[in-house]
């Protein structure tokens, strides 16, 4: 099955823009192949493998690279917007997991995550509605002391997470310079 069009809008997710994609089911796998698309200013790529083996759970492999998302589009198409200001995102994952329920897929994750964004600017008020996002969670946790009523601005943020049976080991793998 092969997939083209020019936008596509699904539930609580910003227009997806110049869709493409392929599915295939070669015999014991689900295979999603050469799936492209825009959003948010940026483009993301990316593919899945889904290996259906009898007697053995299921095991699905995701790699995907997404480049210079506007974390101001993604602010006011997911949260409403008046958060961020500006600034540029890019974010890949290359991951295995294997499982039959979410939880399993999740325990057995390995592979690694990578985000990184630069030149955006935390508004001022707005630490306090951040708890709803794990992103902006995270990035609460990075703000200083006493800053939280004023605009902070970010140069970069990199977030690595080596992850290994589902836990990701964090060791100075985590950066912000606001």
């Amino acid at each position: 099955v092969e997939l083209k069009t020019e936008g596509l809008r699904l539930p609580e997710t910003p227009l997806l823009s110049a869709v493409r994609a392929r599915l295939s089911s070669p015999p014991g796998r689900i295979l999603l192949d050469d799936v492209e698309f825009g959003v948010a200013g940026g483009r993301v790529r990316g593919r899945a493998n889904l290996v259906l083996a009898a007697g053995a759970p299921p095991r699905v492999d995701v790699f995907f690279d997404a480049k210079s998302i506007s974390v101001e589009a993604l602010d006011v198409a997911m949260a409403g917007g008046g958060h961020f200001h500006g600034g540029r995102v890019n974010l890949s994952a290359n991951l295995a997991m294997t499982g039959a329920t979410p939880k399993q897929l999740a325990a057995s994750a390995s592979g690694n995550v990578l985000l990184a964004a630069s030149d955006t600017t935390l508004a001022g008020g707005t630490a306090a509605s951040l708890d709803r996002n794990i992103l902006m969670t995270m990035l609460r946790l990075l703000i200083p002391k006493g800053s939280a009523d004023r605009a902070l601005a970010v140069q970069c943020v990199v977030l690595h997470l080596p992850l290994r049976r589902g836990v990701a080991s964090i060791d100075r793998s985590i950066a912000a310079e606001t």
